[in-house]
């Protein structure tokens, strides 16, 4: 069967196309640590059975429903008419797809997520055996396709089903509320969202441990040698990130590797300066902070102080330009900040719309002091 793609049809294809991207990247790399931690650790040679079940609980049944997702996902791919689209494929019931282990999935990564300050517990335990560390070490440095450190793979599913539902937002909000798979869209991102805000309730914390200088270990696999007391510095996304990014010497400058934090979007918006004036930035959109950045070649240079999600106050969507919205934040006391930024098009708007609520909603059960000024805000609404 051959689909020819319309208009309407781009950035939803585009949506889908992320997501089979990000679960096909995933998946390899869950399979690559799998094949270099779990199974030889499975053994018993290093760490006994209880150990081993503490570390990495269900997560090669986690992997398999990634692994079920991909294949889905191509085999009810259709080729376009288009010959400038020979190679690509036309993937039409996202949700029909996602619905088949909907139940599963939610109930696997719920146990997980329940029990990951405990994996992170016994992780910390055993880097301060002598042959537990020299197993890490050996496996990073024979091991060059390895892109996760065990510390990134064991949080990693915790970062991935908020990252599933973040794309299948996305594909919704360019589904037409007509379309057959809608429905199934809808059920999908409703009940993921519902496991996601469980999952965040056992979300891992930051373990306070000091071992002594001498136990050093190949944990997070942006450093070859890091001490426990260093070791939350983010997945290897967010390292490359850290590594190409620098602060404005007008701009307050954060640490970017810290944990649980991970980037969810990015794109190129205008940020409206003046009535008259626009200047164009790449903004990215992390888990609790948005950079609005001016994006070079080789560097990404962070142009505005960072904002900080829980600070949001006030979002405003119903403006004279259709592509624009503001932003509201709480700087200090009652001192506020006003940020305009225009969208390329409706489609993009909507996409962070979308994005930025569901963030905004998911912090509020963790702070909710930043939405108690709403009604003193009125005079910075321009």
């Amino acid at each position: 069967m051959i689909r020819e793609l319309h208009d309407r049809d781009v950035f939803r294809q585009q949506a889908i196309s992320r997501l089979l991207d990000f679960e096909e990247t995933y998946v390899k790399n869950m399979q690559i640590a799998i094949q270099r931690y779990c199974r030889p650790l499975k053994k018993g040679a290093i760490i006994s059975s209880s150990e081993y079940a503490s570390l990495f609980q269900n997560v090669e049944k986690l992997l398999t429903i990634s692994e079920y997702y991909v294949r889905q996902l191509k085999l009810n791919s259709l080729p376009y008419i288009d010959t400038d689209r020979q190679g690509e494929g036309f993937i039409d019931a996202v949700g029909f797809i996602y619905m088949a282990k909907l139940q599963l999935m939610c109930e696997m990564y719920g146990i997980y997520c329940a029990h990951l300050d405990k994996a992170k517990t016994a992780l910390y335990s055993l880097v301060a055996k002598v042959e537990f560390r020299k197993f890490l070490e050996e496996a990073i440095q024979t091991d060059p396709s390895i892109v996760l450190g065990i510390e990134d793979f064991i949080c990693k599913p915790y970062q991935h089903i908020w990252q599933v539902l973040i794309h299948l937002q996305s594909i919704q909000v360019y589904t037409a509320t007509d379309h057959h798979d809608y429905p199934f869209l809808e059920e999908v991102v409703l009940e993921l969202h519902r496991c996601c805000n469980s999952a965040n309730s056992y979300r891992p914390h930051t373990i306070q441990y000091s071992p002594p200088s001498s136990h050093s270990t190949m944990v997070s696999r942006s450093t070859t040698s890091s001490s426990l007391s260093t070791v939350s510095s983010g997945d290897s996304e967010m390292v490359q990130l850290r590594n190409k990014t620098i602060f404005a010497k007008h701009v307050k400058e954060i640490p970017l590797c810290v944990p649980n934090r991970h980037l969810i979007y990015a794109g190129k918006l205008n940020q409206v300066t003046t009535i008259q004036k626009t200047r164009q930035t790449w903004v990215m959109l992390f888990s609790d902070i948005i950079l609005i950045t001016d994006k070079q070649e080789n560097v990404t240079v962070v142009i505005e102080d960072p904002i900080y999600i829980h600070d949001l106050v006030h979002q405003d969507y119903d403006r004279s330009n259709v592509n624009e919205f503001q932003l509201i934040c709480r700087l200090t006391g009652i001192s506020y900040q006003s940020i305009v930024l225009e969208a390329p098009s409706v489609e993009q708007k909507h996409t962070w719309k979308t994005l930025l609520q569901q963030r905004i909603d998911n912090l509020r059960d963790n702070d909710n002091s930043s939405l108690k000024h709403q009604s003193s805000l009125r005079s910075l609404i321009v």
